[in-house]
C-alpha cells in the first residue's frame, strides 16, 4: 500500500524539480527503496513482537487474520493505523494536487502558443489517488473506531468490516484497468504480447494437427498392400 504514495509523490518530484530528478545516483535510489520496503514491514513486525500466535480464522470474510487480541493493540492500533493508512493517504492529497496543478497550467502554456499537452499523465495521477483513497479509507476508519467501541453493533462489525476488507481489493484491481484506459504505451505492450501468445497457441495446434487422408489416396494404399 505505500507504493501508490510513492508513485504519486516521484510524479510530484519529476514535475517540481526536474534537474534535480535527473541526477539522482542510484545509492541514493536504494536508499529511498529500502525505506519504503521498511516502512510497509511496520505493521508486521509489530505483529511477530506484540504476540505471534494472535491468528485466527474470519469467518466474515472467510480468511485467516491477526486477532488484535493483545492489550498492547489498544495503544498500538490508533498509531499503527495512522502511520500505515492515513499518512499515506495524506501523502496522496499533498502530491496528488499539486500534480494536477503543474499538468494543467502545462496545458494553458501548450494553448497559448497553438499546441497541446498530453492529458493522460494527469488522468492516470487522478485516478490513481482517487481509487486508492476510496479502498484504504474504510478499511482505516473500521480499525481505528473499533479500538475505542466495546460493544459494537452488527452493522459496524458485519458489514462496515466486509466492505471495507473487498474495498481493499478494488485498489489492486484498479490500477491495471487504470493503466490500460490511460496509458496508450502499456496498451501496446498488451496487445503485443496478447498477440504473441496467441500467433504461439495457434502455431503449436497447427503442428499438431494430423491430415486425414484422402480417398483416392487411401485406394493408392490398398493397391499396394495387394
Amino acid at each position: 500500500m505505500s507504493l501508490i504514495p510513492i508513485l504519486t509523490t516521484s510524479k510530484f518530484l519529476i514535475l517540481r524539480y526536474p534537474l534535480r530528478a535527473a541526477s539522482w545516483s542510484t545509492k541514493r535510489t536504494h536508499q529511498v527503496c529500502s525505506f519504503i520496503w521498511a516502512y510497509g514491514l511496520l505493521l508486521p513486525i509489530l505483529f511477530f513482537a506484540v504476540d505471534k500466535d494472535d491468528v485466527h480464522f474470519n469467518y466474515r470474510v472467510y480468511n485467516c487474520e491477526y486477532g488484535y487480541n493483545s492489550d498492547a493493540w489498544k495503544k498500538f492500533m490508533p498509531i499503527a493505523s495512522f502511520l500505515v493508512s492515513v499518512v499515506p493517504n495524506m501523502i496522496i492529497v499533498a502530491t496528488s494536487v499539486p500534480t494536477l496543478k503543474y499538468l494543467a497550467d502545462a496545458g494553458k502554456s501548450a494553448r497559448r502558443v497553438g499546441g497541446s499537452a498530453p492529458r493522460q499523465g494527469a488522468i492516470t495521477v487522478a485516478l490513481t489517488a482517487v481509487f486508492y483513497c476510496i479502498s484504504t479509507l474504510p478499511y482505516t476508519v473500521y480499525h481505528i473506531t473499533n479500538s475505542f467501541i466495546k460493544d459494537p453493533p452488527d452493522l459496524f462489525s458485519l458489514c462496515l468490516y466486509k466492505l471495507s476488507f473487498f474495498l481493499l481489493i478494488l485498489n489492486v484491481v484498479a490500477n491495471f484497468y487504470i493503466y490500460a484506459l490511460t496509458i496508450r504505451s502499456f496498451r501496446r505492450f498488451l496487445f503485443s504480447k496478447l498477440h504473441m501468445v496467441t500467433s504461439l497457441i495457434v502455431s503449436i495446434r497447427t503442428s499438431n494437427v494430423v491430415i486425414a487422408p484422402t480417398t483416392s489416396e487411401l485406394q493408392f494404399l490398398d493397391i499396394i498392400k495387394i
